[in-house]
């Protein structure tokens, strides 16, 4: 090969390095800007991740905060649960012996009713007594011309219509004595069922 064609061919393959050369140069460079993206969306990423990081952190922190707060307000329940079932029972107490007292009270009503109507009772026998006593000493004023037999007779009766009268005096003082005890048990039994309302109406508060 004689000189013109060598270097002919050492130009054509020059001008081919230089054409692959500069390519390689282009291609290098994209590479390193390719390079340069890829850092900077790491670095992004590395700081998104950092961030989202503390958010989890914050978010592990509320979520203990409010499971703390939640078990607060559990025991807090369960206490004001346990304190209404404790009121329930008391409340329930309560009405049982208010009714227990209702019943006891009805009871008394009933006694001193009875004890009222056995004393008009023995009031209207004592009156109807009084009034046979009065209409037989009249009788007997008007029968003492009679003989001493009739007399006797009559001072007989006079005793037996004290007798009565002693007895139903003695039934009547009886009667009111009961009546008197009745209506003191009465009394005490209304001022405890006043005080059990109270209790009733501050354990409904």
């Amino acid at each position: 090969m004689d000189m013109v064609s060598r270097m002919r061919v050492m130009k054509f393959f020059n001008v081919i390095l230089a054409r692959l050369w500069r390519r390689r140069c282009s291609e290098v460079c994209e590479l390193n800007e390719l390079v340069r993206k890829y850092e900077s969306k790491i670095n992004k990423t590395h700081d998104e991740l950092i961030k989202r990081n503390k958010m989890i952190c914050h978010e592990q922190r509320r979520c203990g905060h409010w499971e703390t707060e939640l078990r607060r307000v559990q025991a807090v329940s369960d206490l004001n649960m346990r304190r209404c079932v404790t009121i329930e029972k008391a409340l329930n107490v309560a009405c049982g012996q208010r009714l227990h007292l209702s019943k006891e009270l009805q009871a008394k009503t009933l006694e001193c009713n009875n004890a009222s109507d056995l004393l008009n009772e023995s009031r209207t026998e004592m009156f109807r007594e009084l009034s046979k006593h009065r209409e037989c000493a009249k009788a007997l004023a008007e029968q003492q011309r009679l003989n001493r037999w009739l007399e006797i007779r009559n001072v007989e009766l006079e005793d037996e219509l004290m007798t009565l009268k002693d007895r139903f005096q003695s039934q009547h003082d009886d009667v009111s004595v009961a009546m008197h005890k009745s209506k003191l048990q009465l009394d005490d039994t209304y001022e405890r069922l006043k005080d059990f309302e109270q209790q009733l109406t501050e354990f409904q508060l």
